[in-house]
C-alpha cells in the first residue's frame, strides 16, 4: 500500500548540531578537557494520516465501491450468469402427413367411368395431430421460417389436378393455405415435388380432449379431381401424398409447456475483489448477501437450479461449494398473456441465513463455476403459455458486501524513506541514548497492531522499532449502530539501544505494518461510512500519527577536536 499520506524528516539535524561547532567561533581547547556537554534534541521523524479512504483503496483497488443512502459503503461486484434466447429453447416440432386415393376409391364412386372427358373430384381430409411431448400443446404459432415440403405420386393413368388447403394455415393476408399440382397426362406416373417457404404463415390448432391426454390438431383438405382418360384403374394402383413441415422457426408461439428441463447451462466467472485482495477473507462481514437478478420475458414460469457454484480459494486453490437452506430452487416469474412482450423481473437474495455464504467468502473466492439447469412450471393446465423470438432470459449475480465488519486479521503495509543520519558520517558512540515516539490519534472504529520494520536497500529487514511486541493504536469507541462517538489518543514509546542504533546506521527504508483489529479485539462489529472518508464531510475521521526521535549526546570537546 502506498496511500499513507507522509512526511519524512530525516536526523540530518543531528550531525549538523555536532558539526556546527565550528572552532572559529568556539576555541575548544582552551576549555577543560574534564567539561562534558550533555545536549538533548527531540526532533520528528515521520508524520502522516491514514484516512478511511486510504484503507478502503487499498481493499477496493479497481473502485468496486458504491454508498447506501444512509452513507453505509459497500464492496459490489457484479457478473453474467445466463443469457438464454427462447428460440433456443423452445421448438416448434417437425411434422408428417402421408394420404392415399387406392383404386377402390376411385373405381367405388358412382360417378367415375361414365363419361369419357368427364372431371370427378375426390374429396378427403386429414387431421394432423400436432401435439408436443406430454401434456405440451401447441394453440398457434406465427412462423418466421421453415418449409412445407409436397411431394405427390400418381399411378393414374388420367389426367387432372390435385388442391391441397387448410383454414388453419393462413398467409400474411389472411388467406387460407393452397396450393394446387396439375397431373399430365402421361403414359408413365405422375410425380411432383414442392417446396413453399413459411415464412409469415400463421397456423392455428383445435383442441381435442382425450381421458388420458389433450391433442392439437390441424386440419388438411385434399381435392383430388381426375378427368377420365378411358385408361382402366387396375388394381393397386394408387395416388400418394407425403406432406411435411420441416425446420419450423417462429415469431411467436402461444399454448401450453409440461414441467420439463429447457436449460441446462454451465459458466464461469472471476471476482476481482478477492483475485486481487485474498486478504478480504479474513473480514468477516455481518451481513454479507448474493443478489440475483432475473428478466424474463419468455412466457413461461421456470424453476431455476444452481447446481455446483464452486469457488477457488485465491489463497490456496481449494473448492468450496455455495449450498442453500430452505429457498433452493428458484421461482422466476414470467409476463402472463396479458404482457406479451413485456420483461418481469425477479430478484433473488441469497444471506448467510439461507446459505453457507460465511465459509464461502472465508475461503477468497477468487475464480467460481457453476451450472444452471432450468424448468418450465405451471399452476394449472389451462395456463397459456407463449414465447416471442425475441423473449429471452437473463441472470445477473451481485456480491454485496456491506462496510459492515469485524476483523482480527486484515493487515495493510507500506513503505517509506528512511535515513536516521542522512549522508552523514557519525560517531555513534557519542549518542547516551535514543528514544522514538509514536503518537497516534486514532479517529476510525479500528484498531492498529502496529510494527515499524528498517530494511537496508534490498528491503532485507535489519530491525524493528518495537521489540517482543507491537504497538497497540486503539480503537475509536462506536455506539449500538457501529457510529464512532470519540477519538482515541495514545503514545507509544522504544528505546533504542547501542546495538540497535548501529543496526539503524544501515537503514535505508522504513516498512510501516498495521494489522487491522475492529472494536473489542475483533469481537465487535463496525460500520464504515462515507463520512468517514474525508470526503468533504469529517476529515478528522483518520489516523494521525508522528513518529519523533529524542536523543541525548555526550560531548568531551577535547576528544572531539578539530570534527567538532
Amino acid at each position: 500500500m502506498n496511500s499513507f499520506r507522509k512526511k519524512v524528516w530525516i536526523l540530518g539535524i543531528i550531525p549538523l548540531f555536532i558539526i556546527s561547532c565550528h572552532k572559529e567561533y568556539f576555541e575548544l581547547d582552551r576549555l577543560s578537557t574534564e567539561i562534558e556537554l550533555e545536549p538533548e534534541i527531540a526532533a520528528p521523524v515521520i508524520y502522516g494520516s491514514v484516512s478511511m479512504e486510504d484503507i478502503i483503496a487499498f481493499i477496493d483497488s479497481a473502485g468496486y465501491t458504491e454508498t447506501d443512502e444512509a452513507g453505509l459503503i459497500y464492496l459490489i461486484y457484479s457478473d453474467t450468469l445466463l443469457e438464454a434466447m427462447a428460440d433456443t429453447m423452445i421448438d416448434v416440432p417437425d411434422k408428417l402427413i402421408s394420404r392415399y386415393y387406392i383404386e377402390s376409391d376411385i373405381t367405388g364412386d358412382p360417378n367415375w367411368g361414365i363419361n369419357v372427358g368427364e372431371t370427378v373430384h375426390f374429396y378427403k381430409t386429414d387431421t394432423l395431430d400436432y401435439g408436443m411431448e406430454g401434456i405440451s400443446r401447441l394453440d398457434s404459432a406465427l412462423l418466421k421460417g421453415g418449409m412445407l415440403v409436397i411431394d405427390v405420386l400418381s399411378e393414374f393413368r388420367h389426367g387432372g389436378e390435385l388442391t391441397i388447403s387448410s383454414d388453419y394455415v393462413v398467409d400474411e393476408q389472411g388467406n387460407p393455405f393452397s396450393t394446387t399440382f396439375v397431373i399430365s397426362l402421361s403414359g408413365e406416373d405422375y410425380t411432383g415435388h414442392r417446396e413453399i417457404l413459411m415464412e409469415g404463415y400463421h397456423i392455428s390448432t383445435d383442441l381435442k380432449v382425450k381421458p388420458d391426454s389433450t391433442i392439437t390438431y390441424i386440419i388438411v383438405k385434399y381435392d383430388l379431381a381426375l378427368t377420365n382418360s378411358g385408361n382402366p384403374i387396375e388394381v393397386g394402383q394408387e395416388c400418394s401424398i407425403d406432406m411435411s413441415f420441416q425446420d419450423m422457426e417462429f415469431y411467436s408461439a402461444y399454448g401450453f409447456v409440461e414441467p420439463r428441463e429447457e436449460l441446462n447451462q454451465s459458466g464461469e466467472f472471476e471476482i476481482p475483489l478477492y483475485s486481487e485482495r485474498p486478504e478480504l477473507a479474513d473480514i468477516i462481514f455481518a451481513d454479507p448477501r448474493i443478489n440475483i437478478y432475473v428478466n424474463n420475458s419468455i412466457g413461461l414460469p421456470l424453476e431455476i437450479e444452481l447446481n455446483d457454484m464452486t469457488a477457488t480459494s485465491a489463497i490456496d486453490g481449494s473448492l468450496v461449494e455455495l449450498t442453500f437452506e430452505g429457498i433452493h430452487p428458484f421461482w422466476i416469474d414470467a409476463p402472463g398473456i396479458n404482457q406479451v412482450g413485456e420483461t418481469i423481473a425477479t430478484e433473488i437474495n441469497i444471506n448467510n441465513t439461507t446459505s453457507n455464504i460465511d465459509e464461502f467468502l472465508a475461503c477468497a473466492p477468487s475464480y467460481i463455476t457453476y451450472d444452471i439447469i432450468g424448468r418450465t412450471g405451471y399452476e394449472s393446465l389451462s395456463d397459456e403459455h407463449f414465447v416471442l423470438d425475441t423473449s429471452k432470459i437473463d441472470m445477473i449475480v451481485e456480491f454485496v458486501l456491506p462496510l459492515d465488519f469485524k476483523t482480527t486479521g486484515f493487515s495493510l503495509q507500506d513503505t517509506m524513506d528512511f535515513e536516521l543520519f542522512g549522508e552523514e558520517e557519525v560517531d555513534t558512540s557519542l549518542i547516551q541514548f535514543l528514544q522514538i515516539r509514536l503518537g497516534t490519534d486514532n479517529g476510525l472504529p479500528i484498531a492498529f497492531e502496529v510494527q515499524v520494520y528498517f530494511t537496508d536497500e534490498y528491503y532485507t529487514v535489519i530491525d524493528s522499532l518495537f521489540e517482543g511486541t507491537v504497538a497497540l493504536l486503539e480503537a475509536a469507541p462506536v455506539d449500538q449502530n457501529g457510529i464512532i462517538t470519540s477519538f482515541q489518543r495514545a503514545e507509544n514509546f522504544a528505546d533504542i539501544d547501542s546495538d540497535k542504533i548501529s543496526n539503524l546506521m544501515d537503514v535505508t527504508y522504513a516498512i510501516f505494518h498495521a494489522k487491522i483489529l475492529t472494536s473489542n479485539e475483533g469481537q465487535d462489529f463496525v460500520k464504515i461510512y462515507s463520512h468517514y472518508e474525508g470526503l468533504g464531510f469529517e476529515p478528522a475521521y483518520a489516523l494521525d500519527f508522528d513518529l519523533s526521535i529524542h536523543g541525548g549526546f555526550k560531548l568531551n570537546p577535547q576528544e572531539t577536536g578539530d570534527s567538532l
